[in-house]
């Protein structure tokens, strides 16, 4: 099993010996998702198609992935369904491109769409990527700024209804991103449906922001005004380091990774001690049990958002639809509640068209996109 992917790719180039031969029939005879992968690898149209999907999917990752989860699909016996695609001409070989879907077992989710689109969707080319914006409220009246430079002007002309001890409120919109500078140089990316809390000016004591939503911190050090983050369950104290919060409301837990540096948390309401998280130390908090387990990740792949890709690994579509409905602006629901537990690996990028995301993802499985009243609708290519 563990040469199985090699013998796909030697079968490609016309290359397979009688024996080789055999053994790929003898794992096609082990399940019918076996017999399905090798058909699709037999098609050159999925060949030619995967080749062309090369700039947007991380050929070299998938690959890596691919080999090592069918190793670990076959020993757990589940099922699974792959796709791979390789070329190659007479000197040069070519890159694969390959991305995986297996079904995981013994989830349920109920899909709670997050967006807020007023413009009506006639077709899925009216669903865009997200844009830099916010709406900043300052007294009683609310900005809506493009980027940090507008909102510092917008302030400056507003600088007599700022009140210093008053946060202000930068509300991120569903379909929209912004980064900030704060006053003390601390760099602040927001994703898309997410708050930002924070003083016009921070005291002298300590620096204390509150966020809903995700945030990229990454916090100017300064020994003599500690830094805090706020969150709907956690305090964060902050040792000058860069981190990624993720706590949404309708999600059922909320991410705290911490790429460098030193954070430590403390639940909100609670006199306990803290938790100190290394680099690469991610804490999980679960809503369910109001417990927190730590673990460890690829900061990386969290805060893909921030460098221009959604990276999933081993994350069902239920979770990939509610960030892609954040950042895409657009509502969803399901034909088939066994849908929403395919696990989804792979990248996209994220100021691609939705037509291009929602491709990566049919050309991997079964998964089928449609549209019906303005609401996209996932079913599965076999209904």
């Amino acid at each position: 099993m563990s040469g199985i992917s090699n013998l796909f790719f030697k079968r490609l180039l016309s290359r397979l010996s009688s024996e080789e031969k055999m053994e790929i029939s003898r794992w096609e005879s082990q399940s019918e998702s076996h017999r399905d992968l090798s058909r699709r690898l037999s098609d050159p149209g999925v060949i030619d198609h995967e080749l062309r999907m090369r700039s947007i999917i991380d050929t070299e990752r998938a690959e890596s992935d691919m080999r090592r989860r069918i190793k670990d699909i076959d020993r757990n016996r589940r099922r699974v369904r792959r796709l791979a695609a390789a070329i190659t001409g007479v000197a040069v070989a070519a890159v694969v491109a390959i991305v995986m879907l297996h079904e995981s077992p013994d989830k349920t989710t109920i899909v709670k769409p997050t967006a807020t689109r007023v413009v009506e969707i006639a077709s899925i080319d009216d669903i865009k990527p997200g844009t830099s914006k916010a709406i900043l409220s300052v007294g009683s009246d609310t900005i809506v700024v493009r980027d940090n430079a507008d909102m510092a002007e917008r302030c400056h002309e507003n600088a007599a209804k700022i009140v210093d001890d008053k946060p202000l409120c930068l509300n991120i919109p569903v379909g929209c991103e912004f980064k900030i500078i704060l006053e003390d140089s601390t760099e602040v990316w927001l994703n898309s449906d997410s708050k930002l809390f924070y003083p016009q000016h921070f005291a002298s004591g300590e620096r204390k922001v509150k966020v809903a939503g995700e945030a990229y911190f990454k916090v100017r050090k300064d020994d003599t005004r500690p830094f805090f983050v706020e969150t709907a369950d956690q305090m964060i104290h902050v040792y000058g380091t860069s981190f990624n919060v993720r706590d949404y409301p309708d999600d059922p837990c909320a991410f705290i990774t911490l790429e460098s540096g030193s954070i430590a948390l403390s639940s909100i309401g609670n006199n306990g001690g803290e938790i100190h998280l290394s680099p690469g130390n991610q804490a999980v908090f679960d809503r369910s049990d109001n417990r927190l387990k730590m673990k460890e990740v690829n900061p990386e792949v969290i805060t893909g958002w921030r460098h221009g890709r959604f990276i999933f690994e081993e994350q069902p579509i239920s979770a990939i639809m509610r960030d892609l409905s954040r950042w895409y602006d657009f509502k969803y629901r399901f034909t088939d509640p066994s849908i929403e537990d395919i696990v989804f690996m792979g990248s996209i990028p994220r100021y691609a068209e939705f037509e291009t995301a929602i491709q990566i993802i049919e050309n991997c499985g079964d998964i089928k996109f449609s549209l019906e009243n303005g609401v996209v609708i996932i079913s599965r290519q076999t209904q």
